[in-house]
């Protein structure tokens, strides 16, 4: 089922008449701005024209490098966490032909729809932009300006970011990865360590929905280190550096666990997390490391791995874990020996 603002947008640019029951229809049932609808009061167009001229560009660009939207303006709410939408009207006469001359002005394909609608309260300006086949600029102070629309509102591009999108620079998910993997006592008495995943997160941090599998992979059993080094010394690189050649002979002789991370469609400046706990072997009253690797897999875009190391001190409760991005081209080897191949099978999978 659509939502409101969304087939509002639909009807408007196929060329269904919207009409003052419309607009009464929306504003009762307290649907509020979103991605695709916004709603201006009818002092924002008691400016300057060029001021006036430059607002209306900028929110229908916004929506047209987006997914399309509809601009209400004579519009206004009141302040609160639940607003009472009410028209209060266009103070400026022929309000469609001035929006509709500033408006052809961006070479939207296909063009917007701009229409007054004689509310009995004032007349009602709609502007419905599709979304465009282009990225559509606006000028602004002699130069060029980009905005896209973000859920209920109308940000301002970059210029590094329109260059990178009009250079074909974006064109694959932007992804983040965030992870908080703890390793503690299984439970009083037993002899075994618990992997808790607190949290593993991909946010999609680009413009282009992505395809995203996440897997976390490791040995199901903990490497003791007590003739190895100290006790509470935290892992890190140096120290990981330094037991490469322990860690490689041991961990190829280990079965390996994969723990199925965040899955699915991220769309943009969306994320997806997941919270699970598995048990590896270990010996709680003893330090212990355990090393995995987390694999980001995405369509289109080559695999991403990322080294993720933990260490348990017996006197905590718990241990830390660390998130090391691999250097692309290693192919996730680290110093895992033959889980190489195991991960390339893993992530293809």
């Amino acid at each position: 089922m659509l939502i409101p603002s969304l087939r509002l947008l639909q009807r408007s640019i196929a060329g269904e008449q919207i009409d003052p029951a419309n607009i009464d229809s929306l504003l009762a049932s307290k649907i509020e701005e979103d991605q695709y609808l916004e709603y201006k009061r009818g002092a924002w167009l008691n400016v300057g024209t060029k001021e006036r001229n430059r607002e209306l560009k900028r929110y229908v660009s916004g929506f047209a490098n987006a997914a399309g939207g509809v601009l209400l303006v004579g519009v206004a709410g009141s302040e609160g966490s639940a607003p009472n939408w009410i028209v209060d009207g266009c103070p400026i006469s022929k309000v469609d032909s001035w929006a509709g001359q500033v408006v052809s002005q961006l070479a939207l394909s296909p063009p917007a729809v701009v229409r007054a609608i004689p509310h009995p309260k004032g007349t009602v300006l709609l502007v419905s932009v599709d979304r465009s086949s282009k990225l559509i600029p606006y000028v602004d102070r002699g130069g060029l300006s980009y905005t896209l629309r973000v859920g209920d509102n109308t940000v301002d591009v970059p210029d590094y970011l329109a260059a990178d999108l009009l250079l074909g620079r974006r064109e694959r998910a932007q992804l983040k990865v965030d992870v908080d993997i703890r390793m503690q006592p299984h439970g009083e008495g037993s002899k075994l360590l618990t992997l808790s995943v607190k949290k593993i997160a991909v946010e999609n941090i680009g413009f282009r929905s992505e395809r995203v599998r996440v897997l976390l992979v490791g040995p199901a059993q903990a490497i003791h280190y007590s003739d190895q080094r100290p006790a509470n010394h935290w892992a890190g690189q140096a120290m990981l550096d330094g037991l490469r050649p322990y860690v490689a002979n041991v961990y190829s002789a280990l079965p390996h666990v994969v723990f199925q991370g965040p899955s699915g469609d991220v769309a943009p400046f969306e994320s997806r997390r997941v919270e699970n706990e598995f048990v590896v072997v270990g010996e709680q009253d003893l330090p212990a490391l355990w090393l995995g690797v987390l694999v980001v897999v995405a369509d289109g875009s080559p695999p991403e791995f990322h080294q993720v190391s933990i260490e348990l001190n017996p006197g905590d409760a718990s241990g830390r874990s660390t998130l090391t991005r691999t250097p692309s081209g290693e192919r996730g080897e680290l110093f895992f020996g033959s889980l190489a191949g195991y991960l390339t099978l893993a992530s293809s999978t």
